[in-house]
């Protein structure tokens, strides 16, 4: 692949023509470097897809750094000439000119004479403006609405961060981001420009953390007041942050500290301590996650998301290890074998208070309870197959809402047992006897109600419906309704 070609507008041939418009708008402006590299560049497009075609051969021969001779190729993309694509490996397409002229006549020069001159006169000798860059000025101003002071006053603090490679499209990346922070008059620059200042001893003390030997950068400091503005973190826990992973990686990067911090305040980790703790107990989070997922029978590829998003709020909510292993056996055996399942369990368990391992060990102690009385009333109703939400629902109903006793709830079992839809029945029953304040098995004898029984089904359809009752249906407790705390 061309390190440097034309783009398809472009006439191909094997000569390297300079077109008048480089050499008038252009070359006096250009810094020599950059007119050399433009120049050799130019030939490259000429040599087509050759071995030559590339900036280890561009370096060699102009004998400069590859890193200078990107800077060249992005200065021409500032002034419009070239196209720089940031892709493995590098490259550069040639525009043709007459596109970059037709540009700079959207706007009216005349107008803007005072501007242009102020413009200059802070790049001083640094560089020569283009049309094209002071095009894009005039847009900021006519289409963006930011008075012209102020955006003299950012360009100025570009020259005064960057010197000479306060390129175009630094100083539009700076003016589009104040804009869009409503930035727009002279004021509104100056009061950008201290809370800089105030920043500026503390983004000292978060580069010497970090072992950065410079000036922070533009998007440094809008990092910077990001985490001390929007994430609410003190500038001495970021440098407590940087401190502490910078040991433990030898480096740390802005964006890397951008994404630990985000971490930190989606986890709600603020302090010191906290977030001492919780780097500290990484590695039994890790264990903990590790032996959860596998007594779930499932595999995390991604364990930290699986931390962060369970394992690090159920430990925040009080529950040990012990326990959590316990309730993961608990959802593997009832068939809710995924995190999200025991997720939900463990909320319900939570509101219930139920969070030590003994208040757990009791929990399902009930359940068993509970489900050999329902297997009890399954027998009597000769359903033969497992308990189902709806009989958990019908009893708890029956025994803890209405009051009756297990005896008296079994007794409604026998009378339902021969009728087509046994627990509809008892449910039908039991009603009325709550109706009628029936209390012991005596006072149902003595109550006579009738109850409306749905007809008879034909003889296949009660086959095909006995025939379902007898399977299998332990896969039903995958609904967390089944496990309804």
């Amino acid at each position: 692949m061309s390190f440097c070609k034309f783009n398809s507008q472009s006439i191909f041939n094997n000569n390297t023509e300079i077109d008048n418009i480089f050499i008038n708008d252009f070359l006096p402006y250009a810094p020599d470097c950059a007119v050399k590299v433009y120049l050799y560049g130019l030939y490259l497009c000429n040599s087509g897809d050759v071995p030559d075609n590339a900036i280890e051969r561009m370096s060699k021969v102009l004998k400069m750094p590859e890193v200078d001779i990107l800077d060249c190729f992005h200065y021409w993309q500032d002034q419009g000439v070239v196209k720089v694509v940031e892709i493995e490996p590098v490259q550069v397409i040639y525009l043709p000119l007459t596109d970059v002229v037709k540009d700079v006549r959207k706007f009216k020069v005349s107008k803007y004479e005072d501007f242009n001159f102020k413009v200059q006169e802070i790049f001083e000798n640094l560089r020569m403006i283009q049309p094209r860059e002071f095009q894009e000025y005039y847009y900021l101003i006519e289409e963006l609405h930011i008075d012209p002071v102020a955006l003299l006053m950012i360009i100025k603090y570009c020259v005064d961060m960057k010197g000479n490679k306060a390129y175009l499209n630094y100083v539009l990346a700076v003016a589009k981001a104040w804009i869009n922070e409503g930035i727009l008059t002279a004021s509104d620059v100056e009061e950008k420009l201290k809370e800089y200042e105030v920043i500026s001893d503390q983004m000292k003390m978060l580069l010497s953390a970090m072992s950065i030997r410079r000036v922070a950068n533009f998007d440094e400091r809008q990092l910077f007041l990001k985490w001390t503005k929007e994430l609410k973190f003190d500038p001495e826990i970021i440098n407590f942050v940087a401190k502490k992973h910078k040991k433990l990686a030898k480096s740390i990067s802005f964006e890397k500290l951008n994404a630990i911090l985000t971490k930190y305040k989606d986890m709600n980790l603020l302090t010191e301590k906290e977030i001492d703790d919780y780097e500290n107990g990484q590695k039994s989070l890790y264990a903990l996650a590790v032996k959860v997922a596998k007594m779930l029978g499932q595999f995390y590829g991604d364990l930290d998301m699986f931390i962060e998003q369970y394992i690090y709020p159920w430990k925040n909510m009080g529950y040990a290890d012990s326990t959590l292993e316990k309730i993961a056996l608990y959802c593997f055996s009832t068939n809710m074998r995924s995190a999200e399942f025991m997720n939900s369990t463990i909320k319900k368990l939570y509101k219930l208070g139920i969070v030590s391992g003994e208040a757990f060990e009791d929990y399902l102690h009930e359940i068993s309870l509970e489900n050999d009385k329902i297997e009890e009333i399954l027998s009597i109703l000769s359903l033969n197959r497992n308990i189902i939400s709806a009989d958990r629902s019908f009893y708890r109903t029956w025994a803890r809402d209405w009051q009756f006793s297990h005896e008296l709830i079994c007794y409604s079992a026998e009378l339902a047992r021969s009728k087509a839809y046994p627990m509809q029945y008892m449910n039908n029953l039991l009603s009325k006897w709550k109706e009628n304040k029936v209390e012991t098995k005596e006072d149902a004898k003595n109550c006579k109600i009738e109850i409306a029984t749905a007809q008879s089904k034909p003889r296949k359809k009660l086959e095909a419906e006995r025939e379902y009752s007898k399977e299998d249906i332990a896969g039903l407790f995958t609904s967390l309704e089944e496990v309804e705390i």
